[in-house]
C-alpha cells in the first residue's frame, strides 16, 4: 500500500503542477504567491531515490522535476530573477522533461520485460513451464 500511495502522490502532484503552470501561462495568472512546502517535496524525492527496489525506480525523475519547479518558484518569489512568462515556461519544460524521462524509462523497461517473458515462454513452452507431452 505504501508503494501505491507514494506513486499516486507523485503522479497527482506532478499533474497538478503541470496544469497550474500551463493555466498560468495561457491565462496570465500569477501563481508565484501560492507556494507549497519544499520540505515535503524534498522528503518525497529523497524517499523515492533511497528505496531502490521498493518504489518504481523510474517515477523518481518526475518527483525531482516537481521539486526543482517548486524550488525555482521559491527563488523567483524571493529574488525576481525571471519574468513571469520565463518562469512558467521553465517550469513547464522541467516538468515535461521529468515526466517524459520517467515515461520513456518505464516503457523501455516494460518492453524489455515483455521481451524476456516471451523469450522464456518460447524456451520452456508455456508460462508456468508445464508443457503437454
Amino acid at each position: 500500500m505504501g508503494k501505491f500511495i507514494v506513486r499516486l502522490t507523485i503522479i497527482i502532484v506532478s499533474s497538478y503542477y503541470l496544469l497550474s503552470y500551463i493555466i498560468a501561462q495561457v491565462f496570465g495568472v500569477d501563481i508565484l504567491r501560492y507556494t507549497t512546502d519544499l520540505l515535503f517535496e524534498l522528503c518525497v524525492v529523497i524517499y523515492s531515490f533511497s528505496e531502490g527496489k521498493y518504489h518504481c525506480k523510474y517515477i523518481k525523475w518526475t518527483m525531482l522535476s516537481v521539486f526543482l519547479c517548486d524550488f525555482v518558484s521559491h527563488l523567483q518569489f524571493f529574488t525576481n530573477f525571471l519574468s513571469i512568462n520565463e518562469h512558467n515556461l521553465l517550469c513547464i519544460v522541467l516538468l515535461a522533461c521529468g515526466m517524459g524521462t520517467s515515461l520513456i524509462k518505464a516503457l523501455n523497461h516494460f518492453w524489455k520485460a515483455n521481451k524476456l517473458i516471451s523469450k522464456r515462454q518460447k524456451m520452456y513452452g508455456s508460462v508456468g513451464g508445464n508443457s503437454k507431452l
